[in-house]
């Protein structure tokens, strides 16, 4: 009798970079639950909170029409960039055929999101360069034309069910 062979094989990133497929990103959010959030703090942030992991500090930046923040993790490897306001982009602006991501929608706190993740690739580089991200839109979530959209991205692939978890964590008023 033969026996067939399973050879399981699961890459947190080419799950959620194939084009239009919602499954990948679902798979790397499933990974997001499973991240320890307990060490975390929470941050709060105009009409919004969420958590984030002890090693991601505040960094210095400033908006022109809209409010901005930016975290870094102490490697400097990882960061989180958010834009609240009325010209908050929907992360459309994300795919192109120099891009290998995928998007889905998603309720986060109570909310609907628009989520995105994948490896940003930039013609001329190495692809093996180019840093993974994960993001998150909402609309309409202070108000009349207020917009949240935050953006984490790492060099270190293992890290991207962490900045899924950190999307996942946002609450709002």
């Amino acid at each position: 009798m033969k026996r067939a062979r399973l050879v399981p094989i699961v890459l947190i990133a080419a799950a959620c970079f194939a084009k239009s497929r919602p499954g990948g990103i679902r798979a790397l959010e499933a990974r997001a639950d499973a991240v320890d959030m307990r060490a975390w703090t929470t941050v709060s942030l105009q009409s919004f909170r969420f958590r984030l992991p002890p090693d991601m500090a505040r960094a210095e930046v400033q908006g022109i029409d809209s409010f901005v923040f930016k975290y870094v993790a102490a490697t400097g490897e990882t960061t989180l960039d958010g834009d609240y306001g009325m010209y908050s982009n929907d992360l459309s602006s994300v795919a192109g055929p120099d891009r290998d991501v995928g998007f889905a929608d998603s309720i986060i706190g109570g909310r609907q999101a628009r989520l995105v993740c994948g490896r940003l690739r930039r013609s001329g580089r190495d692809p093996k360069s180019e840093p993974f991200m994960a993001g998150a839109a909402w609309r309409e979530v202070g108000g009349r034309n207020s917009h949240l959209t935050v953006e984490g991205t790492t060099r270190d692939e293992s890290r991207l069910p962490e900045l899924m978890a950190i999307l996942k964590s946002f609450e709002f008023d």
